[in-house]
Protein backbone atom coordinates (compact mmCIF):
# COMPACT_ATOMS: atom_id res chain seq x y z
CA UNK A 1 0.00 0.00 0.00
CA UNK A 2 2.89 2.07 1.03
CA UNK A 3 1.56 3.91 4.16
CA UNK A 4 4.42 4.28 6.56
CA UNK A 5 3.66 5.35 10.08
CA UNK A 6 6.26 6.53 12.94
CA UNK A 7 6.34 3.25 15.86
CA UNK A 8 7.62 4.83 18.96
CA UNK A 9 9.22 2.48 21.33
CA UNK A 10 9.55 3.27 25.27
CA UNK A 11 13.36 2.45 26.58
CA UNK A 12 11.97 -0.21 29.50
CA UNK A 13 12.21 -4.36 29.74
CA UNK A 14 9.42 -5.85 27.66
CA UNK A 15 9.10 -2.96 25.14
CA UNK A 16 12.64 -2.22 24.24
CA UNK A 17 13.65 -5.26 21.04
CA UNK A 18 16.47 -4.02 19.25
CA UNK A 19 15.69 -6.75 16.62
CA UNK A 20 12.00 -5.89 16.30
CA UNK A 21 12.94 -2.27 15.91
CA UNK A 22 15.76 -2.96 13.18
CA UNK A 23 13.04 -4.66 11.51
CA UNK A 24 10.79 -1.98 11.40
CA UNK A 25 13.26 0.41 10.16
CA UNK A 26 14.12 -1.81 7.47
CA UNK A 27 10.75 -1.70 6.27
CA UNK A 28 10.37 2.00 5.61
CA UNK A 29 8.88 3.48 8.94
CA UNK A 30 10.06 5.59 10.96
CA UNK A 31 11.21 5.19 15.08
CA UNK A 32 10.48 7.49 17.25
CA UNK A 33 10.95 8.07 21.24
CA UNK A 34 7.88 7.16 23.57
CA UNK A 35 9.59 8.90 26.49
CA UNK A 36 8.38 8.61 30.12
CA UNK A 37 11.39 9.98 31.63
CA UNK A 38 9.76 12.43 34.38
CA UNK A 39 7.66 9.29 35.90
CA UNK A 40 10.57 6.83 35.87
CA UNK A 41 12.45 9.56 37.59
CA UNK A 42 9.91 10.84 40.12
CA UNK A 43 10.06 6.78 41.10
CA UNK A 44 14.00 6.94 41.46
CA UNK A 45 13.73 10.04 43.66
CA UNK A 46 11.12 9.28 46.44
CA UNK A 47 11.95 12.36 48.89
CA UNK A 48 11.39 14.40 45.99
CA UNK A 49 8.50 12.88 44.72
CA UNK A 50 6.45 13.98 47.66
CA UNK A 51 6.99 17.33 47.17
CA UNK A 52 4.89 19.48 44.75
CA UNK A 53 6.78 22.93 44.53
CA UNK A 54 7.85 24.58 41.27
CA UNK A 55 12.06 24.26 42.64
CA UNK A 56 11.40 20.40 42.72
CA UNK A 57 9.55 20.26 39.92
CA UNK A 58 12.54 21.87 37.92
CA UNK A 59 15.15 19.48 39.57
CA UNK A 60 12.82 16.37 38.16
CA UNK A 61 12.55 17.88 34.80
CA UNK A 62 16.67 17.96 34.52
CA UNK A 63 17.26 14.93 35.41
CA UNK A 64 14.40 13.57 33.31
CA UNK A 65 16.17 15.53 30.07
CA UNK A 66 19.47 13.33 31.02
CA UNK A 67 17.34 10.09 31.12
CA UNK A 68 15.88 11.54 28.00
CA UNK A 69 19.03 11.83 26.00
CA UNK A 70 20.20 9.00 27.29
CA UNK A 71 17.63 6.91 25.91
CA UNK A 72 17.67 9.08 22.79
CA UNK A 73 21.45 7.81 22.34
CA UNK A 74 20.03 4.18 22.86
CA UNK A 75 17.47 3.95 20.27
CA UNK A 76 19.68 6.16 18.00
CA UNK A 77 22.34 3.21 18.11
CA UNK A 78 20.07 1.01 16.04
CA UNK A 79 17.75 3.67 13.27
CA UNK A 80 17.73 7.62 13.43
CA UNK A 81 15.57 8.92 15.85
CA UNK A 82 14.33 12.78 15.25
CA UNK A 83 10.96 12.54 17.13
CA UNK A 84 9.13 11.73 20.39
CA UNK A 85 6.19 11.66 21.47
CA UNK A 86 4.85 11.77 25.42
CA UNK A 87 3.78 8.09 27.46
CA UNK A 88 0.66 8.69 28.91
CA UNK A 89 2.01 7.13 32.26
CA UNK A 90 -1.49 7.24 33.81
CA UNK A 91 -0.86 5.78 37.24
CA UNK A 92 1.62 8.54 37.72
CA UNK A 93 0.91 12.08 39.25
CA UNK A 94 3.33 13.52 36.72
CA UNK A 95 3.20 14.33 33.45
CA UNK A 96 6.37 13.70 31.10
CA UNK A 97 5.76 16.74 28.88
CA UNK A 98 6.29 19.50 32.32
CA UNK A 99 9.85 18.60 30.79
CA UNK A 100 9.55 21.21 28.26
CA UNK A 101 8.81 24.07 30.73
CA UNK A 102 12.34 24.11 31.46
CA UNK A 103 14.03 22.59 28.49
CA UNK A 104 13.79 21.93 25.03
CA UNK A 105 13.58 18.55 22.98
CA UNK A 106 14.98 20.32 19.61
CA UNK A 107 18.48 20.53 22.08
CA UNK A 108 18.76 16.86 21.95
CA UNK A 109 17.93 16.82 18.41
CA UNK A 110 13.87 16.22 18.07
CA UNK A 111 12.42 18.09 15.45
CA UNK A 112 8.81 16.87 16.49
CA UNK A 113 6.48 16.22 19.42
CA UNK A 114 3.21 15.49 17.75
CA UNK A 115 1.14 16.90 21.02
CA UNK A 116 3.14 20.53 20.70
CA UNK A 117 4.51 20.52 16.90
CA UNK A 118 1.39 19.57 14.76
CA UNK A 119 -1.37 22.15 14.67
CA UNK A 120 -4.87 20.42 14.37
CA UNK A 121 -6.88 22.83 12.79
CA UNK A 122 -7.12 20.97 9.46
CA UNK A 123 -6.18 17.39 10.82
CA UNK A 124 -8.79 14.87 12.61
CA UNK A 125 -7.13 13.43 15.61
CA UNK A 126 -7.75 9.98 16.46
CA UNK A 127 -6.67 7.82 19.58
CA UNK A 128 -7.35 4.42 20.41
CA UNK A 129 -6.67 5.39 23.89
CA UNK A 130 -8.72 3.60 26.45
CA UNK A 131 -9.63 0.81 23.59
CA UNK A 132 -11.93 2.99 21.77
CA UNK A 133 -12.14 5.72 19.51
CA UNK A 134 -14.18 8.06 21.59
CA UNK A 135 -12.31 7.52 25.03
CA UNK A 136 -11.47 10.79 25.93
CA UNK A 137 -13.89 10.56 29.56
CA UNK A 138 -11.32 7.71 30.52
CA UNK A 139 -8.02 9.17 29.42
CA UNK A 140 -6.03 10.91 32.12
CA UNK A 141 -3.27 12.44 29.36
CA UNK A 142 -3.86 11.32 25.50
CA UNK A 143 -6.59 13.88 24.72
CA UNK A 144 -6.76 17.51 23.14
CA UNK A 145 -6.63 20.68 25.49
CA UNK A 146 -9.07 23.74 25.13
CA UNK A 147 -6.07 26.10 25.85
CA UNK A 148 -4.86 29.70 24.76
CA UNK A 149 -1.07 29.40 24.26
CA UNK A 150 -0.94 31.92 27.02
CA UNK A 151 -0.90 29.28 29.45
CA UNK A 152 2.63 28.51 28.40
CA UNK A 153 3.69 31.77 28.50
CA UNK A 154 6.59 30.85 31.35
CA UNK A 155 7.70 27.51 29.30
CA UNK A 156 10.72 27.01 27.32
CA UNK A 157 8.96 25.15 24.47
CA UNK A 158 5.76 26.22 23.90
CA UNK A 159 3.22 24.28 21.90
CA UNK A 160 2.09 26.00 18.32
CA UNK A 161 -1.26 27.44 18.26
CA UNK A 162 -4.07 24.69 17.64
CA UNK A 163 -2.33 21.78 18.36
CA UNK A 164 -3.49 18.92 20.70
CA UNK A 165 -1.73 21.09 24.05
CA UNK A 166 -3.09 24.29 22.89
CA UNK A 167 -6.34 23.99 20.51
CA UNK A 168 -7.79 26.79 19.27
CA UNK A 169 -11.34 26.99 18.23
CA UNK A 170 -10.91 25.99 14.56
CA UNK A 171 -9.03 22.48 16.01
CA UNK A 172 -11.55 22.08 18.49
CA UNK A 173 -14.89 22.65 16.42
CA UNK A 174 -13.17 20.01 13.86
CA UNK A 175 -12.40 17.35 16.34
CA UNK A 176 -15.74 17.62 18.12
CA UNK A 177 -17.52 17.41 15.48
CA UNK A 178 -16.39 13.98 14.10
CA UNK A 179 -16.69 11.49 16.92
CA UNK A 180 -16.55 7.86 16.41
CA UNK A 181 -17.70 5.08 18.72
CA UNK A 182 -16.21 2.20 16.32
CA UNK A 183 -13.78 1.37 13.35
CA UNK A 184 -16.71 0.87 11.35
CA UNK A 185 -18.51 4.23 12.02
CA UNK A 186 -14.65 5.83 10.86
CA UNK A 187 -14.31 3.42 7.60
CA UNK A 188 -17.85 4.67 6.83
CA UNK A 189 -17.08 8.33 7.10
CA UNK A 190 -14.24 8.32 5.31
CA UNK A 191 -16.27 8.73 2.24
CA UNK A 192 -18.25 12.15 4.10
CA UNK A 193 -17.97 15.55 2.38
CA UNK A 194 -17.25 16.33 6.08
CA UNK A 195 -14.22 14.19 6.75
CA UNK A 196 -11.03 15.96 6.29
CA UNK A 197 -8.43 15.26 4.20
CA UNK A 198 -5.61 14.60 6.77
CA UNK A 199 -5.82 12.37 9.91
CA UNK A 200 -3.62 11.72 12.64
CA UNK A 201 -3.99 8.51 13.99
CA UNK A 202 -2.27 7.04 17.50
CA UNK A 203 -2.44 3.66 17.13
CA UNK A 204 -1.46 0.55 20.20
CA UNK A 205 -0.65 -2.46 18.71
CA UNK A 206 -1.54 -4.89 21.87
CA UNK A 207 -5.29 -3.55 21.09
CA UNK A 208 -5.24 -4.78 17.65
CA UNK A 209 -4.01 -8.44 18.60
CA UNK A 210 -5.24 -10.95 16.06
CA UNK A 211 -5.30 -13.90 18.95
CA UNK A 212 -8.16 -14.81 20.99
CA UNK A 213 -6.31 -14.97 23.96
CA UNK A 214 -4.74 -12.01 23.32
CA UNK A 215 -7.57 -10.04 22.40
CA UNK A 216 -9.66 -11.03 25.31
CA UNK A 217 -6.75 -10.25 27.90
CA UNK A 218 -7.01 -6.53 26.29
CA UNK A 219 -10.57 -6.38 26.34
CA UNK A 220 -10.38 -7.45 30.37
CA UNK A 221 -7.95 -5.35 31.40
CA UNK A 222 -8.16 -2.39 29.39
CA UNK A 223 -12.39 -2.16 30.65
CA UNK A 224 -10.72 -2.46 34.31
CA UNK A 225 -8.08 0.04 33.44
CA UNK A 226 -11.25 2.49 32.11
CA UNK A 227 -13.15 2.07 35.40
CA UNK A 228 -10.10 3.04 37.44
CA UNK A 229 -8.89 5.71 34.85
CA UNK A 230 -12.28 7.83 35.12
CA UNK A 231 -12.39 7.90 38.84
CA UNK A 232 -8.67 9.26 38.16
CA UNK A 233 -10.11 11.98 36.00
CA UNK A 234 -12.32 13.17 38.76
CA UNK A 235 -9.65 13.61 41.78
CA UNK A 236 -9.13 16.91 41.80
CA UNK A 237 -4.76 17.66 41.70
CA UNK A 238 -4.31 14.18 41.05
CA UNK A 239 -1.74 15.55 38.91
CA UNK A 240 0.39 18.71 39.41
CA UNK A 241 -1.67 21.55 38.70
CA UNK A 242 1.84 22.47 36.94
CA UNK A 243 1.02 19.97 34.65
CA UNK A 244 -0.90 19.91 31.35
Amino acid sequence: MGITGTYYFRVIPGCYDRRIIQEISSLGHEIGYHYEDLDMVSKRKETVRRRNDCEYHEYLAGEAFNSFRKNLEILRDIAPVTTACMHGSPTSRYDSRLIWKYYDYSNAGIICEPYFDISLEDILYLTDTGRRWDGTAVSIRDRIYDRDTGFYSGWIRKPVPGSAMAANETAMALNNRLRFRNTGEIIINLASPLFPERLMLTIHPQRWNSGACGWIRELVGQNIKNVAKFFLRGIQNYTYQENP
